[in-house]
């Protein structure tokens, strides 16, 4: 682990729901390595957001965080609201999901993407634009002048989402936390998604954790891919390995439940059994009776690879 790293332990995330909680990530222990793009795949409701929101305290108000999440000298769980908010934007920058629900309609672009120059970096307004006039023209606007002055719902969605990019990188942050950032584009809209992040990639980051259920997009930009499961870490390793020749049984089912795959659901509940040791042992096709133990830990089963699964007791 190097400074730059975040590294998380014992995470565990409960959320409020009138008289209960609702457990949405257990016990995760987890390094992101700098220098290394990282992706979070899984299901809908397996808690991979809820993790990488979970790194800038970005979660909901009825959100309870317990565990560590240390980066440099500070555990980013115990800032203050202003602590965390130095992070945002300078340290570690985050581009959304669908851009047209996190672009103010009402501001022109070249507003939104100076003013965080402004209330970070201390830059004059000046100062701000000409950046961000820089940047526009990086990101492939050929009429930067153009597009600083006009509106969200004036641009397509594939340029919003270049803005959004940008407004994640205009601080020159060390990280880059990515939420699901091809979550529902057709298929130009995700090859100009793909493109933004081999650009960012190449020309400013290479330390990024993207949060993503595109299994296609992970396998071409990430280095390591960790699969999570109902709140639980389930495999890790190097994405080609991964992706080539799963080891947990719920990754091969998302292999299997991708387009390119055939698009075979993963099947439910097919195992009549109380939900004892493996979460994941009602839904599995390999189900034997060590799946059942009271606690099944994530173990290394080579150099690069950690799976949390009763087949490699």
């Amino acid at each position: 682990m190097t400074k730059h790293d975040i590294s998380i332990k014992n995470l565990s995330v409960d959320f409020r729901d009138k008289l209960r909680l609702i457990r949405a990530v257990d016990n995760v222990d987890i390094n992101f390595q700098s220098g290394k793009i990282t992706g979070i795949v899984g299901e809908s409701g397996s808690g991979k957001s809820v993790l990488g929101m979970s790194i800038l305290k970005l979660l909901p108000s009825n959100a309870i965080i317990s565990g560590e999440c240390i980066y440099g000298n500070n555990d980013l769980y115990k800032l203050t609201g202003d602590e965390i908010r130095n992070i945002r934007c300078k340290e570690i920058g985050l581009i959304v999901q669908n851009p047209f629900k996190s672009l103010n309609p009402v501001l022109t672009i070249g507003r939104q993407l100076r003013e965080p120059l402004m209330k970070h970096l201390g830059k004059s307004k000046e100062e701000s634009k000409k950046i961000v006039l820089d940047y526009l023209k990086k990101f492939g606007f050929e009429n930067p002048q153009e597009i600083y002055i006009k509106y969200p719902f004036q641009l397509s969605g594939g340029m919003n989402q270049r803005i959004i990019s940008i407004m994640g990188l205009i601080c020159h942050p060390k990280w880059i936390i990515a939420d699901e950032p091809t979550k529902g584009l057709d298929s130009i809209l995700r090859k100009n998604v793909y493109d933004v992040f081999f650009n960012i990639k190449e020309n400013y980051t290479g330390s990024m954790v993207i949060i993503t259920h595109d299994l296609y997009f992970a396998k071409k930009i990430c280095d390591v891919i960790v699969v999570m499961y109902s709140g639980e870490i389930v495999e890790v390793g190097r994405a080609d390995e991964i992706l080539l020749s799963p080891k947990h049984p719920y990754t091969r089912g998302l292999i299997k439940a991708s387009p390119s795959k055939g698009m075979f659901p993963i099947p439910d509940n097919i195992n009549n059994i109380d939900e004892i040791g493996c979460k994941f042992s009602k839904r599995c096709p390999e189900f034997n009776g060590k799946c059942q133990c009271s606690q099944i830990k994530l173990k290394k089963i080579s150099g690069h690879s950690m799976v949390r699964c009763a087949l490699y007791d």
